[in-house]
């Protein structure tokens, strides 16, 4: 999801709405410079289609519980789900030296 930002209306700057419309105009990225000091980049906007938005939210919907059918060993029940974790856990923590049962 990509983060909402501050804009800036440039409607009254005429050197700055030029280079915007350069940039929507040629899908390229400009660097801004105050003399050999880059300050900021200027990138085109692209709009997802809604075609693709569905698409992707179908998709979502078809894998969600994707696995509600299917066996897997070790989650038979909470318990052996939490036993299972446990065991990956111990794996995470003792990487080179497996913990020896006592």
């Amino acid at each position: 999801m990509q983060k909402e930002t501050d804009s800036v209306d440039i409607t009254n700057i005429p050197d700055l709405l030029r280079l915007a419309e350069e940039v929507r105009a040629t899908k390229q990225p400009r660097l801004l410079k105050r003399g050999d000091e880059e300050v900021a980049i200027l990138t085109p906007v692209t709009r997802s289609s809604t075609a693709a938005n569905r698409r992707l939210l179908e998709s979502f919907d078809r894998m969600a519980g994707s696995l509600a059918t299917v066996d897997i060993p070790g989650w038979e029940s909470s318990e052996a789900a939490e036993r299972w974790v446990e065991e990956q856990r111990k794996g995470d923590m003792f990487p080179f030296d497996p913990p020896t049962k006592l």
